[in-house]
């Protein structure tokens, strides 16, 4: 049996009070000599949902009389009375022990989970979510109503999940692949309970949605991006915008003859799908004559934009870029 040393029990006895608990041996208010019953507590682990309405009573089963509790933490439970029962009422998420005290000047603890709910409620319970082969489509989601310190995972690596354990706020990341599949994202808060989010992704071939196009049109920046990296070397080289030796309309960047990245296709420079493209690059990407699907997306006589893309089925991977450039 423990006890707590004298400092600890005259801090107690001033900050606590007396109570009479409701007790299962009526002989406990007739103490006769050393005949002191044993001290016990219904229960010494208790879970305490937060209000005034869910508290609940601290039920002494034997012991020696004048029954005193006090909180170590008031900002977590407090100890109150009410008709003469002592109950423990739950004020905010966390764990803090009561410490109740018997006329033998024995002690006994109880450690009190105080939570908020005991059902973990996310904004969404599913997602289907399209994504470029080999890139990512986003989705966010966010818990309603929980009991804080989140965590958060997924049975499947292709999709990624992650939450901020204080807000929870969510975001679910899911690759492109070939096949449809699906994942189970599953919430858990600081109290065990969880929730889950079922996520279906399907790939796409199709490079750019409408509202890719959108912004890529609104975009002024001269420049190449590729797979989501862009390439410098607009800095140093030489537009080029015409028609090679070989027939083919060529559009990008060279630098002495040596580093370049273009896209060269069968047409002009008119907005349109275009035939016969091909990617080439040797600076910030290494690739020679790539075959690719090739369209002039917007033109307005001094500015070019053009979009290409390839589909790697063996890596499951869509390649694509776009062009702005000055002509």
């Amino acid at each position: 049996m423990k006890y707590f040393n004298k400092t600890l029990v005259s801090l107690l006895a001033l900050c606590a009070f007396t109570f009479s608990f409701t007790s299962c041996d009526n002989d406990d208010d007739n103490v006769v000599g050393s005949e002191i019953p044993d001290f016990e507590l219904a229960s010494e682990q208790m879970r305490v949902k937060i209000g005034t309405e869910n508290k609940q009573a601290i039920d002494v089963e034997s012991g020696a009389g004048e029954y005193a509790a006090y909180s170590l933490d008031e900002t977590i439970a407090q100890v109150v009375e009410e008709d003469g029962q002592v109950f423990i009422e739950g004020l905010r998420n966390g764990q803090t022990t009561i410490i109740v005290s018997d006329a033998g000047s024995r002690y006994r603890r109880i450690a009190v989970s105080v939570y908020t709910t005991e059902v973990l409620t996310l904004s969404e319970t599913s997602f289907n979510l399209e994504a470029p082969l080999g890139f990512n489509a986003t989705a966010e989601a966010s818990v309603v109503l929980g009991n804080g310190e989140y965590t958060i995972e997924s049975d499947n690596a292709a999709v990624t999940a992650s939450i901020d354990a204080e807000t929870g706020e969510i975001t679910i990341n899911g690759r492109g692949r070939l096949e449809e599949y699906t994942a189970v994202v599953t919430v858990t808060d600081c109290t065990g309970i969880s929730a889950t989010i079922e996520v279906t992704v399907v790939g796409s071939t199709t490079p750019f949605t409408a509202d890719d196009l959108d912004a890529i049109k609104a975009n002024n920046t001269v420049g190449i991006t590729f797979d989501n990296g862009r390439d410098d070397l607009y800095n140093y080289g030489t537009n080029v915008a015409a028609v090679q030796s070989n027939g083919k309309m060529r559009v990008g960047i060279t630098f002495y003859s040596y580093y370049y990245t273009y896209v060269e296709y069968n047409g002009d420079l008119t907005v349109g799908t275009k035939t016969d493209g091909t990617f080439s690059a040797n600076y910030s990407w290494r690739y020679s004559q790539q075959a690719c699907d090739v369209e002039v997306i917007q033109n307005t006589g001094s500015r070019i934009w053009i979009i290409f893309s390839w589909v790697d089925m063996e890596n499951e991977t869509l390649h694509r870029g776009y062009i702005i450039q000055n002509i």
